[in-house]
């Protein structure tokens, strides 16, 4: 006989073995079933917010370097400055670095706008022109401010999407006139709508020129941050780099002073996302182990019903062993019959897990995604599962002695 027959003789032997007990069959692979569709889910959502999250990370804008005020590292005594950045510093980066980088000068605030009797507040955003190329945020309608307009203060603005919508519910806002923190502001463009970050609120921003912003709204001559973006990634660390030797330069450091007390510190937006990655991870890993639980518990119930089928088959395990079946043989039908309930199971669970999935990737706020990787891990871990508890009722079963099992019987 090959082995294929073989196997094929065993798995059918199982499946008539099982469908005797149906109805105790199916419930004890139904533990096994939601224990396969709770791992698969709980990945799956893991991997759609990672992708969510990591998309709207990359809306803001790709292979960023973003310079902010302070040291990286705080200790006593020492007190991290929100003012050591300046216009200057930014211009330095652009006229040395040229072509390789655009650089976005940055100032924020939050406002009153006003249009009529409507009011809102919003974040501001003082940026220079180059913001938009950097940022990766476009206009829908209308259209960005130049660096003239920037340079001679022109009351010029961009509403996020939400924003306009809100103050212009049932008017085209391009060229209408807003008050911004008193001051009357022309409209000359609405952005794309990006939709809500949860930290961060894009469509409900307002952007004005940068010098408009620190010297009229703000009040303030320093900037909250610098924006690089570096147009090769294979360049991130070297440009890096040159920015701290750059700043340096600019602000008389010392060449011997750590870099971890510096007077600025740089945030690499591909560190972010690894950061942000290890986290992902470490609690999807948490959510898998929670949901293996149930999987350890369908292992139990399958543990049952083997056990149960043995003691009411005493007597064909002797009549078995009565006619030449080994030891052996009885261990590989019952631990099949094992595996056969745990992988119709997982089976089940693959699909349960697939429907789930989409019904929430449709109906609620989370975004799913499934990887082949969460099916064999689920897949993976029932078989195991099928193995370690159906172990102990096979080894049993393949121990009984013909005559005293016949005797039972």
């Amino acid at each position: 006989m090959s082995r294929l027959s073989y196997l094929y003789m065993q798995l059918e032997s199982a499946w008539l073995s099982l469908y005797t007990v149906r109805f105790r069959s199916l419930l004890a692979g139904l533990g096994i079933t939601i224990g396969v569709a709770a791992v698969i889910l709980v990945i799956a959502v893991g991997e759609g917010s990672r992708k969510k999250i990591l998309d709207q990370i990359q809306s803001l804008g790709s292979n960023l370097l973003v310079v902010n005020p302070g040291p990286s590292k705080i200790s006593p005594g020492i007190t991290a400055s929100a003012t050591t950045l300046k216009l200057a510093d930014a211009e330095a980066l652009e006229q040395k670095l040229g072509r390789k980088v655009i650089v976005s000068p940055e100032v924020y605030g939050q406002v009153l706008v006003a249009k009529g009797n409507l009011a809102r507040n919003a974040p501001l955003m003082g940026v220079a022109a180059d913001f938009f190329r950097a940022r990766n945020f476009y206009p829908g309608q209308g259209r960005t401010f130049n660096q003239s307009e920037d340079k001679s203060m022109r009351k010029v603005c961009l509403l996020g999407f939400g924003l306009a919508s809100e103050l212009f519910p049932r008017q085209q806002p391009v060229d209408k006139k807003v008050r911004i923190h008193g001051m009357e502001f022309q409209v000359i463009g609405v952005l794309e709508p990006k939709g809500d970050f949860g930290w961060f609120h894009p469509d409900q921003l307002v952007l004005v020129p940068l010098r408009v912003a620190q010297r009229q709204i703000l009040g303030i001559d320093y900037l909250n941050s610098i924006v690089v973006k570096v147009l090769s990634r294979e360049q991130m660390q070297e440009l890096s780099e040159d920015i701290v030797r750059i700043l340096r330069a600019q602000h008389r450091l010392s060449p011997r002073l750590s870099k971890d007390w510096l007077d600025f510190n740089i945030i690499s937006q591909s560190e972010l996302i690894k950061a942000f990655n290890k986290v992902n991870r470490t609690f999807t890993s948490l959510l898998v182990s929670i949901a293996v639980i149930s999987l350890l518990v369908g292992g139990i119930g399958i543990m049952n019903i083997m056990l149960a089928n043995l003691s009411e088959r005493t007597g064909e395990i002797g009549i078995r062993k009565a006619v030449g079946a080994t030891r052996v043989d009885i261990l590989e039908q019952f631990l099949f019959e094992a595996l056969t309930l745990t992988m119709t199971g997982a089976g089940m669970g693959i699909l349960l897990g697939f429907g789930v999935s989409a019904l929430l990737d449709k109906l609620s706020p989370w975004q799913t995604l499934i990887s082949g990787w969460s099916v064999l891990v689920a897949a993976g871990f029932a078989a195991a599962v099928g193995l370690i508890f159906g172990i102990y009722p096979a080894w049993r079963a393949s121990g009984l002695d013909p005559i005293e099992a016949l005797r039972r019987e």
